[in-house]
């Protein structure tokens, strides 16, 4: 074989590799299956069996303990026995042109901004559809929305009826990334959330965690202010992480869906002890996850379900929320609460899949 016939074999293997990685052309699922199972190996390798599961601490058995650990958490987060309200959005725009993902003729997106400390912000952008429902979808988006297929999710819902308010994770998206003085270090850029510690160090009785929740807390009170009769808040990823706090403090949120974003932390892999929100010891002292879960469904109106990727090549693969998902629904019955549900699709992508944004709009409806 000729020097330039193998050259030119070896050029044209590369160019369709990288094409099979950016369009998706075929191996391009064998490939990606095969390395989410080599991920779920490891996660297997954790050992992490039913009685693990058993084990998990439930520090709940009256409603009165969840109303107890809300206060406990907003005292945490905002120095204050509540949640605030009394959010001021600083700029609005109205029939603007989408940052991130297109309209459809008839629809229109308003764009809102809120200001919070140290000059962090959320940009948040309101799609509504002609023949809107009563319902607000409040989407969250993640870490990485190209990767984790927010125009998808976002389309399907407002092709059902639903009006969708669009949310990133603080200092991604369109959201800033503010530059801030500190005492011991000088001028710090904001560019990643593991910066929010420093902050935290330096201001006592300060807490970011609430520049997680507070634009979605901000986003409830918008909906509930401008004709919605309900929300129902909808995650992938760390945006999952996301709705698992926001509805956990705030029973405003009637159902929530969170996607490929936690797991209570016995029943964890390495790699997935990340970000300084997934982690933070002193908020779950007061409430750990399995009890969000149970916070997040408290009521008999209320509704919480759980997402895993069977095969996420990036995080929380396998099927290990099924070990817990009884435990938690037993605590929700004798508290006189809602459901909670955990769905383990075979799936190996690190987003929503088409069954389950099927499954999403048929309950929301």
């Amino acid at each position: 074989m000729s020097l330039s016939l193998c050259i030119a074999l070896v050029g044209g293997a590369l160019a369709y590799g990288l094409a099979a990685g950016a369009v998706r052309l075929p191996p391009y699922g064998l490939i990606r299956r095969l390395f989410a199972n080599r991920v779920l190996s490891r996660s297997a390798q954790a050992n992490v069996a039913d009685e693990v599961a058993e084990s998990l601490v439930i520090d709940i058995s009256t409603k009165e303990h969840i109303a107890a650990k809300r206060v406990q958490m907003a005292r945490y987060i905002w120095s204050k026995p509540s949640i605030p309200t009394e959010y001021v959005v600083s700029s609005v725009e109205r029939n603007v042109v989408p940052s991130r993902y297109r309209r459809r003729r008839g629809e229109r997106v308003d764009r809102f901004r809120l200001e919070m400390e140290f000059g962090v912000d959320s940009v948040a952008e309101h799609y509504v559809v002609p023949y809107e429902r009563d319902t607000l979808v409040i989407y969250h988006e993640g870490h990485d929305a190209a990767r984790e297929g927010g125009e998808r999710s976002i389309r399907w819902l407002l092709n059902a009826g639903y009006s969708v308010l669009l949310l990133s994770m603080p200092l991604l998206g369109a959201n800033s990334r503010p530059t801030t003085l500190l005492s011991r270090h000088g001028l710090v850029r904001l560019q990643d959330h593991d910066f929010f510690w420093l902050l935290d160090a330096e201001h006592p009785g300060f807490c970011a965690i609430r520049f997680f929740v507070q634009p979605v807390l901000a986003g409830v009170q918008y909906a509930l202010a401008n004709g919605y009769r309900r929300c129902v808040m909808v995650g992938i990823s760390g945006g999952a992480w996301t709705t698992v706090l926001a509805s956990a403090l705030d029973p405003r949120i009637e159902v929530s869906y969170h996607i490929a974003g936690s797991l209570p932390f016995p029943m964890r892999a390495r790699g997935e002890l990340a970000d300084y929100e997934n982690h933070l010891p002193g908020l779950y002292s007061i409430a750990n996850y399995p009890e969000l879960y149970v916070m997040g469904a408290d009521q008999p109106t209320r509704k919480q379900v759980q997402v895993f990727n069977q095969f996420d090549p990036v995080a929380w693969s396998g099927t290990r929320g099924k070990a817990y998902e009884a435990r938690v629904q037993d605590v929700l019955e004798r508290i006189g609460g809602g459901r909670f549900e955990v769905i383990i699709g075979r799936h190996s992508d690190h987003r929503i899949s088409r069954p389950v944004l099927r499954r999403i709009v048929d309950d929301i409806a």
